[in-house]
């Protein structure tokens, strides 16, 4: 839920619960009016209240050709897809996430498929990645945050204490470590990667400010394809060792796990869906 705030001078896009904003337009006095007449550039807000995932209530959407609030429910357009993306199917990923829910595929591929598209991964190849990633990060498909484990929690420490301090991660304070763990499809995990894909999705520092907004659908989905876009040839950035463009080419699936996650974790889960996924898209 999302809910709009006008003040003399600005429009914000609201996150639902809390005071954080998604989005702002500026508000300018109407040069033309009475004092109390301002102008907005409606161009921001008709996007908020007619793109592909419409953050808005449907009952606020929009006829912007009479300039009237729509007499019906607004349903979302479905994003166009490249060849390679419509192959994906709902029914061929269901085969690939065979034990998630069949509604989270089909909430959700949507999303991932179009910004993949969005950043230039919209090929065959990338969205294998993109479905293997998911699947040994979240085998539900769906965006959800990281579980307490022997990994980030010592026995008798307060979660995800062992990401704290980790440097590496750019946390340095007490609860750091819980602020800033995995969420989202990618698990978006360190107060450095919530920072820096901050900036590359908003231009601010809002996930660092709300990191939930991570496990928000839309923007887990562009979270996954920026992280990808990132490791995806060298040069690579100073915190990323590996890619994965090459190597899962030459079928080196453990360094193309690793140009994601630092490790090797969920490697069978990675290797069966991206392998399960040649198969049903050849």
């Amino acid at each position: 839920m999302t809910w709009l705030k006008l003040t003399e001078k600005e429009l914000f896009l609201m996150e639902g619960g809390t005071n954080q904003f998604l989005e702002k337009v500026t508000v300018v006095p109407n040069p033309s009016g009475s004092p109390n007449e301002f102008q907005i550039d409606l161009t921001e807000v008709k996007k908020w209240m007619t793109r592909g995932n419409p953050p808005v209530p449907g009952s606020m959407a929009i006829e912007w050709q009479t300039g009237v609030p729509a007499t019906t429910k607004f349903v979302p357009p479905t994003p166009t897809l490249g060849v390679d993306a419509s192959r994906f199917t709902e029914d061929i990923v269901k085969q690939i996430f065979f034990d998630a829910p069949r509604g989270n595929i089909r909430k959700y591929l949507p999303k991932v498929l179009h910004y993949l598209e969005t950043v230039g991964l919209g090929d065959r190849e990338a969205i294998l990645m993109a479905l293997a990633t998911i699947r040994a990060e979240t085998a539900g498909f769906e965006p959800i945050s990281e579980f307490i484990s022997r990994f980030n929690t010592s026995p008798g420490e307060h979660p995800f204490a062992l990401y704290d301090f980790r440097d590496d991660l750019g946390n340095g304070a007490f609860g750091d470590g819980a602020r800033f763990k995995g969420r989202g499809f990618i698990q978006l995990t360190g107060k450095f990667n919530y920072n820096k894909f901050s900036k590359r999705i908003y231009g601010d520092d809002r996930l660092v400010q709300v990191p939930d907004l991570a496990n928000d659908p839309d923007v887990a989905a562009k979270l996954l394809a920026e992280f990808l876009k990132d490791a995806e040839l060298p040069p690579l950035p100073p915190n990323r060792k590996n890619w994965w463009r090459g190597t899962v080419t030459t079928r080196d699936f453990e360094k193309a796990r690793k140009s994601v996650n630092g490790g090797t974790h969920g490697i069978n889960n990675f290797i069966n869906a991206f392998e399960k996924g040649e198969e049903l898209v050849p």
